[in-house]
């Protein structure tokens, strides 16, 4: 509930400038085909993760058509992110006694991200097809401990440190848009299909000895329909072609 009760704080502000920067858009500015934009990504915030991502696009100067509205664009996408977990396993059930454990803990990740995009300007709209590769470290660290509970009375009998640090590959395919509501700024709608080869060192803790250690591989596919809310700030030097009255 408190992230669909977020939703429309967020888009507040851009429903505000829609509505009242419309009479500053020019169809003569041709906005589209500056060479270069720059995002801030607001996703995290609407899945509640502290922390902040760039999204940097520059336009090559080959084009597919004369008009200039399809083209080629390199991308590159810098962030940092932090999230909290919490969780709680069954690990045994006797007669009449309970065997659980509870866990919780914050995971940060650090992620850059290359790659190319096909773009199709149409009116106020700049639709993209893409793919990137990237690298991500992530480390966690939280605490957990065992219960025994007997007759709903519970018990603590260990506590742990957990620790994992994680070397994550990720290649993805995407889809996005472009919104231009001003010649220099847009709103873009970003997802993805991501394919994620981990590489990680998990121990746990227990009075400063490490008691059980565990390092392994995973392939994850995961496809994110909101993977980026991004505001963009577009610039670079157009062409004469692009100039108002040309």
């Amino acid at each position: 509930m408190h992230r669909l009760s977020f939703l429309p704080k967020a888009l507040f502000p851009f429903i505000f400038l829609f509505m009242n920067c419309q009479e500053g858009f020019s169809q003569e500015s041709r906005p589209f085909r500056y060479s270069e934009d720059i995002g801030i990504d607001f996703a995290p915030f609407l899945r509640g993760e502290p922390g902040i991502s760039l999204l940097y696009k520059h336009g090559l100067d080959k084009t597919i058509d004369a008009e200039q509205k399809k083209r080629f664009a390199l991308r590159i996408l810098l962030g940092y992110y932090r999230s909290s977990y919490g969780y709680s396993v069954l690990l045994n059930q006797l007669v009449d006694t309970t065997f659980l454990r509870d866990g919780s803990g914050d995971t940060k990740d650090k992620f850059l991200r290359v790659g190319t995009e096909f773009q199709v300007h149409k009116n106020n709209f700049r639709w993209y097809l893409g793919a990137d590769l990237g690298y991500r470290y992530s480390t966690s660290l939280g605490e957990s401990h065992d219960l025994a509970q007997v007759n709903g009375m519970s018990t603590i009998t260990a506590q742990y440190k957990n620790e994992q640090k994680s070397n994550i590959l990720e290649g993805a395919i995407l889809a996005g848009v472009n919104y231009f509501f001003l010649p220099r700024f847009s709103i873009g709608l970003e997802a993805n299909i991501i394919v994620a080869l981990e590489y990680s060192n998990a121990k746990r803790v227990q009075s400063g000895v490490v008691i059980s250690q565990d390092n392994g591989t995973v392939l994850n596919i995961d496809a994110n329909l909101w993977r980026l809310l991004c505001l963009s700030y577009h610039f670079g030097k157009p062409t004469p072609k692009d100039l108002p009255g040309k």
